[in-house]
Formats: structure tokens, sequence, C-alpha cells
């Protein structure tokens, strides 16, 4: 519950106004991709858009050309663009297309190089049925585009059968679903603020319940929680309802965005506990967007981590082994060890230790868990342990491979006869032989 408990206290903050300024729409130039691009003049707050139709020809071509593409007799590429365009044209919107071919790392890529070259606010995107789009544009076009996005995806979907795009009411009744994370509580302030919404549904559901007491507990926390946000995002101008249903995350927001008659989704594309990680988008979010029967508003929030590197203290070292449990099961000792870690939204994510031995300090157990690598965590980690344990000469065994990252805190290569005995016995083992175990000493005076 500590998502729940998270939220009391925290104003939600509500803009004053929000919308999507410049859209991006791909197209493959289909029926279906037609209805889509007739979406645009309904997006809150467009006043551009840019068309991007990417194919193996740059050059113009007429009727006959790649699979997939519906061409009226002896029509042109750019004529086929033009007739796309016809509902944001007479919308008065700022109207231009782009023509690229696929290139080496395929059409996601080449997407989401044009949504970051154009500066977009918003990709709107075509999905056939319950399926994202891999069947309409090749290689899962949409998952790569929804993981690698740096702006907020609409996925369009229509009734099978439906050969026109809805006139009006696509950003009437959003459904939004909250676990109380940022993101979550970003993205209901953000559809609030948004022009043409006129109810959003704010929905949590309970994942899992112990038993009874359990089931009260959590019924009354996120009760309350949801009254509390719903106070929050009340303007007047919008009806918020809140609701609240158990079981499967993804399949309830997807049932009942349809039993409430929502006319869209909008969800994080992480929530309370992936939205710090690397994971491209959180398994909610994913299986929202795959199974859901009407469009989807993946939002990207804006939202800063509070990272913070400090040395841990004696009662917190037992974080430090549960971090271990994934590096060698290492255990603490405070009676030798300093350990200093990096602390993400809260969470211990990378450690490391200085261990004090007989003859000499030993740096060892640098780890930082997989989802949060590659982020400059370890760097913060050794910098600040060198800094506070630096006035004594420091030994570490190092992999060949991180052999420069430690010489740029001072570290170099010494034979083993140098390191002092007590540490040097650690890998007796080896018998003489580290390189066979990967392994280089180093010391730094």
């Amino acid at each position: 519950m500590e998502e729940v408990d998270r939220l009391h206290g925290t104003r939600v903050h509500v803009p004053l106004s929000c919308g999507y300024p410049k859209v991006l729409v791909p197209t493959d130039l289909s029926c279906y991709s037609r209805m889509t691009a007739a979406i645009v003049p309904l997006v809150p707050g467009v006043r551009q858009v840019v068309f991007i139709h990417v194919t193996p020809k740059v050059k113009e071509f007429t009727s006959g050309g790649p699979a997939g593409e519906v061409y009226q007799p002896d029509d042109t590429l750019a004529g086929a663009l033009t007739r796309e365009a016809r509902e944001a044209r007479e919308a008065r919107l700022a109207v231009s297309y782009e023509i690229v071919p696929p290139g080496r790392e395929g059409v996601p890529a080449e997407l989401l190089k044009a949504a970051e070259r154009h500066g977009v606010d918003l990709v709107l995107i075509g999905a056939r049925g319950r399926g994202l789009i891999g069947d309409l544009l090749p290689g899962h076009v949409s998952e790569k585009v929804l993981e690698g996005a740096g702006t907020d995806v609409l996925l369009t979907r229509f009734p099978a059968g439906r050969e026109t795009s809805p006139s009006s009411g696509l950003f009437s009744r959003i459904l939004v679903p909250v676990d109380f994370g940022p993101p979550s509580l970003e993205l209901a302030g953000r559809i609030v603020g948004m022009e043409s919404v006129q109810e959003v549904i704010i929905l949590h559901v309970i994942t899992q319940v112990a038993d009874s007491r359990d089931l009260h507990q959590k019924l009354d926390a996120v009760s309350a929680a949801l009254t509390s946000l719903a106070r929050d995002l009340d303007s007047g101008d919008c009806l918020v309802t809140p609701l609240i249903r158990f079981g499967n995350a993804a399949g309830e927001i997807c049932r009942v965005a349809e039993e409430e008659g929502a006319t869209m989704i909008a969800i994080p594309r992480h929530g309370a506990r992936d939205y710090a990680s690397n994971v491209p988008i959180g398994s909610t979010a994913s299986g929202v967007a795959r199974n859901a029967r009407l469009p989807v508003l993946v939002h990207v929030p804006g939202i800063r981590l509070s990272v913070i590197v400090r040395e841990l203290e004696p009662r917190e070292f037992e974080l430090a082994e549960e971090v271990w449990r994934n590096y060698q099961g290492q255990k603490a000792d405070p009676a030798t060890d300093r350990i200093f870690g990096v602390f993400v939204e809260g969470r211990l994510v990378s450690v490391g230790r200085c261990r004090q031995h007989p003859d000499g300090r030993e740096v060892d157990s640098i780890f930082t868990l997989e989802d949060f690598r590659r982020r400059g965590y370890a760097r913060d980690l050794v910098g600040l342990l060198v800094r506070e344990c630096g006035h004594d000469p420091l030994y570490l065994h190092s992999t060949r491979e991180l052999v420069d990252f430690y010489g740029e805190y001072g570290f170099f290569p010494v034979a083993e006869e140098d390191l002092p005995p007590s540490i040097r016995q650690r890998f007796d083992f080896a018998m003489g032989n580290l390189p066979a175990i990967d392994l280089q000493p180093m010391k730094r005076p």
C-alpha cells in the first residue's frame, strides 16, 4: 500500500491548459490509415501535423506500389498523401509531408527519428482490431514506437467494418488508470486540463488481497486516496469519477473502459514500480496497448527522478544485502565495512563496499541492479567511495573489462604479490593465476 500512502498530503498539479500542438502521423496510405489521419483535428491543441510515409522508394511512383498501399487509378504518391490530409487541411492546420526509406534500422527507427527531428508532441498511429500495428506496418512497429518514443503515442482503433473516423468525442470520456505513483498522477492532471475532455474516470485496480482483513484495509485506503485525488482534479469543467476494481490490472482496465463507455484509455508508459528503471514499457501499459479495443493514449511522463548517493548506516546494511542477492549473495559486516549506495526514488539500486582488512582497505561488491544500469550510477557510487575512503591506499580486484573504468579514479594495475596478504588470500584458490579467472589486481595510492 506504499503507493497509496504516498498520495496523502500531495497535491496533484492540474495545468491550466495542455494539448498536442504538433502531431506526427505515420501512414501506409491504406483505408484504415486514412481513418486515423481523419482523427488529427480532434487532438486537443493541435496546430501542425506531419505525415510521414516510409517506403522502399523515395521517388514518386504510380499505382501498383508496395503491398498494403491503396491508390486510386493512376494515382501518385504525392496525390495519395494530399488526399490523406484532407481533414487536416479543412481544419486549417499547418500540414507537411515526409517520404523516407526504411533504412538499415527499419521502419520503427525511422519513425522515432522523424518524431525527434520534427519536435512533435504526439505520435498518432493506427492499430487494427485488438492487435498492435505489426500487421499494418512491418517489423512490430507499434511496440518499438511505444518503447522508444520520447513523446506521447496515441494508438487508434476502429470497430471492424467501420469505414469512417469518429466525427467528435474522441477525447470526451477518458479512463485513466491510477496506481498513485508519480506517472499516473501526472497524467491524470494533464488529462483533466485538456480541452474537450468532459469526464475522466480514475480507476484503481487492486491486484492482490491476502484475506478479508487485507481486503477491507485496501478498500478503505484506496477509497480515501481516490476521493482525495478526485478532489484535487476537480476544476469545475470536467467530471471526475473514481472507480475501484479487483483482478488483473491490464485486463480490468480494458474491460472497465468498454463497460463504462469510455472513448479512450490514457495510461502512463511506466507504473509506480517501474518508472525509475530502464524497462522500455511497463507490463500493464503493454498489456493495455495490446488488448484494448478502443484508442489508447500512452503517456511519457516528464518526471525528474530523485537520485541520492550516500553512505549507508549499519542499520541499513540489510538493504545492501538484498541488492547483493543478485551478486554472489554478499553479506555486510558493520565491524569492517563502509557501504555506499545510490537511491533512486527512495530505492537502493546500486551498492559498493570498502572493507577494512588487518593490513589494508579493499573495494569490492560494486553492483547495480540490471534495470538501473547504463545511467552512470556506478560512477557516482565509486566517486563518493573514493572521496570518503581514499585517504588510505585502496586495493581491488577488477575484471579485465573494467580496468579502464577504475583507472579513472586513480587505480592502476599491480602484480598479485603487491597486494596486502589478507586481501591477496581471498583469491588463493586461483593459485597465482588471476588472469585465468579474469581478474586484475589494482591499487590506488
